[in-house]
């Protein structure tokens, strides 16, 4: 797995596409379809897999088979920060 570079950042858009799968990963346990992320972005199939590829180079999301997944490294980071936002909210909200 390639690691992830503070210099790797991503464009708008591919964030926007990230963190879509992220919460589709979460809510699913599986990665979205091209055609999802497609017809959610109003672009095409091609442009899709295009900007789900440049995510994969940069080390965000991992190819397995004909998947994607969130890297193990960004999975745990993003539920660390769920997790700690929550007791925030929490801690908060009684005060």
């Amino acid at each position: 797995m390639r690691k992830i570079h503070k210099g790797d950042s991503m464009t708008e858009k591919q964030e926007e596409v990230f963190t879509y799968v992220l919460e589709y990963f979460k809510e699913n346990m599986a990665s979205p379809t091209y055609r999802n992320i497609a017809k959610r972005f109003n672009m095409t199939v091609k442009g899709s897999f295009d900007h789900v590829q440049a995510i994969i180079r940069r080390g965000y999301l991992v190819k397995i088979s004909n998947r994607f997944v969130p890297s193990p490294e960004i999975y745990t980071i993003t539920k660390r920060r769920n997790r700690e936002q929550k007791k925030a909210e929490a801690v908060n909200h009684v005060s």
